[in-house]
């Protein structure tokens, strides 16, 4: 066929021709959209931040997105969530600020395989503030739980190591002040112990080596009260036979400084409050330290007062007398 033959055959019932392209255009489309099924999926979103950027603040960062799959019938029967990673991708980012991610999705390696497969996201961008990353060591402090036995308290906490490295974004990082350790239960302790700890943070733009093995000390000692009585008779001791006190009797207040437990059982009985008048060989007014005693395991902390006015003065002898007999009346 020859040029002029084919343009005959061509102009020659041109319009039948081309209304037959069309309906074979379309038939093919039917088809194809006949054979064609669509799933859809929620999937996780995740963050690959392996550069110098990070975000900033986690609840601006979208949990999931939306998968629309379209393939040939009976070819996403066996499709799962699980064969789709979606993502966004910061690590070559270098400028701080608001910025817009395209999601990528990636698909299994047997799905790459499919003759036809048709991925849809929703959202396709996502944006984000991000910032230069950082990181710092935070003192830990102890998360204490519980209380020691009776009688006993937490004299201090010591952590091995103290302290705890942190990454996250540079200005959120250093604006921490401490992270607490996972709990110590302390119930029922008479003695110091170690424990095994860890640090106790979740932030989602933030993270902890949270396998650093951290060793808590429990100081436990036996707790030291006070504890006061009143009008504590004074005994004035060593005083010569010719002479007499005459402003007695004497009281004191005196408190007292010990362990709780022996505390609880001391009395006022226990404690001597004593004026030692030996010395003194002539009548007078006197100015004597008192002296006070405390049970083992105790101290005086302190007195109403540290001295004692006394006024010493002959002992009065009684005369005796006579009976009827003549002899004197005992």
């Amino acid at each position: 066929m020859n040029r002029k033959q084919f343009s005959d055959w061509v102009l020659k019932d041109w319009w039948v021709k081309i209304i037959c392209f069309v309906a074979a255009i379309m038939l093919s489309y039917f088809h194809h959209v006949q054979t064609i099924d669509s799933k859809k999926f929620v999937i996780p979103l995740n963050i690959h931040s392996e550069g110098v950027m990070t975000p900033v603040a986690s609840s601006e960062i979208l949990k999931n997105v939306k998968l629309v799959v379209r393939s040939e019938n009976g070819e996403l029967n066996s499709v799962t969530e699980n064969d789709f990673n979606a993502f966004i991708s910061i690590t070559n980012e270098a400028s701080s600020g608001r910025q817009t991610f395209p999601v990528i999705v990636q698909p299994s390696a047997r799905l790459m395989l499919l003759d036809s497969l048709e991925i849809k996201v929703e959202p396709a961008f996502v944006s984000l503030d991000v910032q230069e990353k950082g990181f710092a060591y935070i003192p830990l402090e102890p998360t204490i739980m519980g209380e020691v036995a009776h009688g006993f308290s937490i004299e201090s906490v010591e952590l091995f190591p103290d302290n705890v490295k942190v990454n996250g974004p540079k200005d959120l990082v250093t604006s921490l002040t401490r992270i607490q350790t996972t709990r110590i239960q302390v119930d029922g302790l008479k003695e110091s112990k170690t424990f095994e700890v860890y640090p106790d943070y979740t932030n989602k733009v933030m993270s902890t080596d949270k396998t650093v093995k951290i060793l808590a000390t429990v100081n436990v000692i036996e707790s030291i009260q006070e504890k006061s009585f009143e009008s504590i008779p004074v005994e004035i001791v060593n005083l010569h036979q010719d002479f007499e006190v005459s402003n007695g009797p004497f009281t004191v207040d005196v408190t007292i400084e010990g362990k709780l437990l022996t505390l609880e059982n001391l009395s006022a009985s226990k404690i001597i409050c004593v004026l030692d008048v030996g010395e003194i060989q002539e009548e007078g007014d006197y100015q004597l330290n008192l002296k006070v005693n405390a049970p083992n395991g105790a101290k005086v902390l302190r007195t109403s007062t540290d001295n004692i006015s006394v006024k010493v003065v002959k002992r009065k002898v009684q005369k005796h007398k006579p009976n009827e007999e003549g002899e004197e009346e005992n």
